[in-house]
């Protein structure tokens, strides 16, 4: 009785343990869960901004922050997958509870991964962009600042010749004669003179001040007013070019670029949609820019701070339209490549689901036969080889853009072979354990014959034989007691009292 209490004893410490693991897999998954889908939220608001905006100071240290949290993140979710695996080698419904949310954990995992590194790698290119066009912008601004310069120094110079030459007239009308101590009012005259000289190149800057200020408040002409008309409206064309161009870009990259559609139309159909994309809208870009360059040399004669925004709008077009023929070029390698990936993944899977209905079929005519139980059980795992490497085929495809066709054909497959692996179980019989049984109760039914021929013959057993016939029974029952521990004895197909009957049964 003794072994019979701890048996359940054990059985309930290790139902409890179970409980335990799988109370703390979920707690732990739905804590990263909840962090995943904060963080995704994050990025596809971020990816909605404007460029500019992608850019700025605040968001930048927010992507710093996130890729520390992911840093932080890292040995937990390491824990959750060893947890999940785990779990999964107990098997039967321990297995099925698990392995879906570790494939989730997975991918959803290294999707946000890849979608914080792929922001941050666009934010290097924003910020290095707008820093070409703020050097672009100060090198004009030096340029401007250096030809007013030269302009004021040529300013200089006239008015010191104009003084010269005012000085030598006044020397001309006082060459009478007089002696040197006559000069001295005209060479006062000559000093005043050359003091208003001094005083009048000192205040150039006020002179210049002055005439930016008159330009600025002087109504724009004709001209100017037309140039800003015909840059306006092609600002508004611009616009629309670029939103194009955006939308088109935003199709490529969906879903890493793949859809399920882009799996059914094929390699060839899927290259020429893409080529065709590109090429419809590259007539009206290039035209867009052709024609950019002609106004851009027509307002840099009209107005000079006009044409520097007009040249930074055409540089940022030029960006755009590139990144687009480097992700359509990126899309067709990726196509060329996943597309037959999956071919070959979709036929493995396939022929494999038919070999699990096949296995089925045989499972059913043969559950009957110890011997062809154990043949199938062989075949089994070793086809167990085959399901473990169409698996890494399926991570590795997902990770490069196949996975919205690979996640349900994998969650179907892995639901199909769990069921087979759980209808093993309940037929597979031990052989080595059936042998312990019968032993055990044939040395249980001898030692109550023997017993039984105490009580009726007193004078034919000594104490010493009794005793010795008690220790082999408890022994015997130990040893039973054991084979109530066995895994198929405690799996869900013998939960039923007749069938763990019938599996004790002596032959």
């Amino acid at each position: 009785m003794n072994g019979a209490v701890s048996v359940c004893e054990g059985t309930v410490n290790q139902e409890q343990s179970y409980q335990d693991q799988v109370s703390k897999f979920k707690l732990d998954l739905r804590d990263i869960k909840d962090w995943l889908d904060k963080a995704e939220k994050k990025v596809i608001e971020s990816e909605t901004m404007p460029r500019t905006q992608q850019a700025s100071d605040e968001e930048l240290a927010f992507y710093k922050h996130l890729q520390e949290e992911v840093e932080d993140l890292v040995p937990k979710v390491e824990d959750v997958r060893d947890q999940a695996l785990e779990l999964m080698k107990q098997g039967g419904d321990c297995r099925r509870s698990a392995e879906p949310d570790l494939i989730a954990l997975n991918q959803g995992w290294e999707d946000i991964c890849k979608k914080i590194k792929d922001h941050q790698v666009q934010q290097t290119e924003i910020v290095k962009e707008l820093e070409q066009d703020r050097r672009h912008k100060m090198e004009i601004e030096a340029a401007a600042e250096k030809a007013k310069e030269e302009i004021e120094r040529l300013a200089k110079e006239v008015l010191v010749q104009s003084s010269q030459s005012s000085e030598g007239e006044l020397k001309e009308e006082d060459e009478d004669g007089e002696d040197e101590a006559d000069m001295s009012p005209v060479e006062e005259n000559i000093d005043k003179m050359d003091l208003s000289v001094v005083e009048s190149s000192v205040n150039l800057d006020e002179v210049f001040q002055r005439m930016e200020t008159e330009e600025i408040e002087r109504p724009k002409s004709d001209k100017q007013l037309e140039q800003n008309k015909r840059v306006s409206d092609y600002h508004e064309i611009l616009d629309q070019t670029r939103v194009a161009i955006d939308l088109c870009n935003h199709r490529l990259r969906e879903e890493e670029g793949l859809r399920v559609e882009d799996f059914e139309l094929g390699i060839e159909n899927n290259v020429k949609q893409t080529d065709e994309a590109i090429e419809n809208l590259r007539p009206d870009v290039e035209g867009i820019l052709s024609e950019g360059e002609k106004l851009l040399d027509e307002t840099k004669d009209v107005d000079e701070h006009l044409a520097l925004e007009l040249e930074a709008d055409l540089r940022m077009l030029r960006t755009h339209w590139r990144k687009l023929e480097e992700d359509a070029d990126r899309r067709k390698t990726v196509l060329k490549t996943v597309v037959p990936q999956w071919q070959q993944f979709e036929k493995d899977a396939l022929e494999l689901k038919e070999w699990i209905d096949e296995m089925e079929k045989r499972l059913n005519d043969g559950k009957d036969d110890a011997t062809v139980i154990e043949a199938l059980q062989r075949e089994l795992e070793k086809k167990k080889t085959d399901y473990d490497g169409l698996q890494k085929s399926g991570d590795d495809l997902s990770s490069k853009g196949g996975r919205p066709v690979v996640e349900p054909t994998w969650l179907e497959l892995t639901r199909r072979w769990h069921e087979i692996e759980t209808r093993f179980l309940q037929y597979r019989r031990p052989v080595a354990e059936d042998v312990i049984v019968e032993e055990s109760v044939v040395d249980v039914q001898a030692n109550f014959s023997l017993e039984n021929s105490v009580l009726s013959t007193e004078t034919t057993v000594t104490v010493n034989q009794y005793v010795h016939a008690l220790e082999a029974l408890k022994d015997a029952i130990l040893r039973l007691a054991e084979v109530l521990k066995s895994p198929q004895l405690n799996g869900s197909a013998f939960d039923n009292f007749s069938e763990q009957e019938d599996k004790l049964k002596v032959g």
